[in-house]
């Protein structure tokens, strides 16, 4: 599976996560604390519909399996992926990619049969809000986005 981004200018490029195995619906742990954003509120309505996220500080060590939900890129910087996770809890947390590992947990392979495009953050005053359910990426076949159909 590729993962592709559609930046803010339209152009679609390819992703390179250097070998990063972590892919939208994976279980996994925070290894890096420091590479939480804890005051992106803009990020954080996008991602979940409020500008409130947990400090990892307040969450107990012994609850550090998380699900990826949704990945985007910076707003700013294209080749920065951003995890939404959410612990069982209900704790919404944004984290950079490369502060995250799969989780012994998640045993199952989860890579996708089909490419992927995930979207670059919205620029400042374009932001919508979306609830944390909802999927933000679409799948990319022959060039084209292909807006996945509704559960």
């Amino acid at each position: 599976m590729k993962i592709f981004v559609k930046r803010n200018n339209g152009k679609i490029i390819q992703m390179n996560l250097d070998c990063k195995d972590i892919h939208i619906g994976d279980y996994v742990h925070i290894k890096d604390s420091g590479q939480q954003y804890s005051s992106y509120t803009l990020a954080f309505n996008y991602l979940w519909g409020n500008k409130e996220s947990i400090e990892l500080y307040k969450v107990p060590n012994t609850d550090n399996i998380w699900k990826v939900i949704n990945i985007v890129v910076h707003g700013s910087f294209y080749d920065v992926p951003m995890c939404h996770i959410r612990n069982r809890r209900g704790d919404n947390v944004l984290m950079n990619i490369y502060g995250l590992a799969k989780s012994n947990f998640h045993k199952r392979n989860r890579t996708s049969i089909k490419d992927i495009v995930i979207y670059q953050m919205p620029y400042l005053g374009d932001t919508p809000s979306h609830d944390w359910h909802e999927k933000l990426w679409d799948f990319y076949e022959n060039g084209k986005i292909v807006k996945r159909k509704q559960y």
